[in-house]
């Protein structure tokens, strides 16, 4: 089979060079580079050649006499509608499964949000009323542990933070 150049070829061809780089680009003709970089094309022998200055005929220039059999494109074509169908199904039934899933999250998200923050209410409280517990009473209580009880409160708020913390 003769090869051209995409110029040539594609007026052979009877279409646009556009179009013919297009069918390069997917593979639909056979053609390779040259050893100067450029395309060229395999064009058939039957295929009937184009005047260089004609590109008004646009009829095909192969053989249109066979026709091509129904039988096998349309259970081709059965086949990928009934994969299509399948697929729709499919993506349907997982997108209403992520939907569950997500409302189910959204509910979990919300029970630990008010379950955190109940939490949160009677830690604070019970801080409360332990504080209000090593705060001295009365005046009698001052004057008897003298300059020892700021140290005490210190050293227990110092414990607690480090408890806190992880430290202590």
């Amino acid at each position: 089979m003769p090869s051209y150049a995409v110029d040539e070829a594609a007026q052979r061809l009877g279409i646009s060079k556009t179009a013919l780089r297009g069918r390069i680009r997917r593979r639909s003709v056979v053609a390779h580079k040259g050893v100067d970089g450029a395309w060229l094309v395999e064009v058939p022998e039957d295929v009937t050649q184009h005047t260089l200055g004609d590109t008004t005929q646009r009829t095909p220039t192969y053989d249109t006499s066979t026709p091509i059999p129904n039988a096998p494109r349309d259970a081709l074509l059965d086949a990928l509608m009934s994969e299509v169908d399948f697929l729709r199904a499919q993506l349907e039934r997982e997108t209403v499964a992520h939907a569950q899933e997500v409302h189910e999250l959204h509910a979990i998200i919300a029970d630990n949000r008010r379950a955190l923050s109940a939490t949160a209410q009677s830690t604070s409280q019970a801080h409360e009323t332990a504080y209000e517990d090593e705060l001295p009473v009365s005046a009698s209580n001052i004057a008897r542990d003298g300059a020892q009880r700021p140290e005490r409160a210190s050293r227990r708020v110092v414990n607690r933070v480090r408890r806190w913390w992880g430290r202590g």
